[in-house]
């Protein structure tokens, strides 16, 4: 397993799967992957341990399957690659069902790990405007502020989508710019959650960054994906009679 460039304590891999929510109707297929080395785990796989907010094991069970997925989530994506971004999202719907254990004293170097873990993967995954990772950055941005369930506790803070947007709002490169219009994008959003507020300003410079960059050196691919959202990011203004003078 290749190492990761941030700390992640190493627990014992489980003896079983205890199956906490009783919903494998295939007893046999936990017993299966316990045969398996992490390393030989694909992101597939993984998801399927994880399955969301019912995982296969508990706390203890599953911590010790988090580094192949880290170590997963870290590399290249290669075409075709649907899990991916299922991964991720399993693993923020895990960390939601497992913030009580994280939170106990024995875990909190654990919990450090996976604050510092998703705060690099959006780092890398934003620091390039490239289509793939789109939903990858919809997940950070939209999942810890949206999980609700009658009998869970509030969404974790460091999950929220408070925690990741500052990095973009500094507006320090065009990819930043581009994920802002995204996260501020109503047609890309609206279905499911509503977009992320920006200030008028902060959208207006955002704008202006993005359309110049496809107007110049962007691949044509470039062009096809993030040329609506400039499109309506100018329909907003129009709409909302916004100039850069006006309050």
């Amino acid at each position: 397993m290749s190492a990761l460039p941030f700390h992640i304590p190493v627990y014992p891999l489980p003896s079983r799967f205890s199956d906490p929510y009783n919903d494998w109707m295939y007893s046999d297929t936990p017993a299966e992957l316990l045969k398996v080395e992490p390393c030989r785990l694909n992101a597939c796989t993984l998801s399927f341990m994880f399955n969301g907010c019912l995982p296969m094991g508990n706390f203890e069970e599953m911590a010790a399957y988090i580094p192949r997925v880290l170590e997963l989530l870290l590399q290249e994506p290669q075409e075709n690659d649907n899990f991916h971004a299922d991964q991720l999202e399993n693993i923020i719907m895990w960390c939601h069902v497992e913030q009580k254990a994280m939170a106990r004293e024995e875990n909190k170097a654990f919990l450090a790990g996976m604050q510092e873990a998703f705060m690099y993967l959006f780092r890398r995954w934003t620091a390039q405007a490239n289509p793939f990772y789109a939903e990858h950055v919809e997940h950070l941005l939209k999942k810890g502020d949206y999980i609700s369930f009658s009998d869970w506790p509030p969404p974790v803070p460091w999950l929220r989508s408070e925690r990741f947007l500052p990095h973009l709002l500094a507006l320090d490169s065009v990819p930043h710019a581009a994920w802002l219009l995204h996260a501020a994008d109503e047609d890309r959003w609206a279905a499911d959650y509503p977009p992320l507020p920006l200030p008028p300003a902060v959208r207006l410079a955002a704008m202006d960054m993005v359309e110049d960059w496809l107007l110049t050196t962007a691949s044509k691919e470039d062009v096809e994906f993030w040329d609506p959202f400039v499109s309506r990011a100018h329909a907003y203004f129009l709409q909302h009679s916004y100039t850069p003078d006006a309050p």
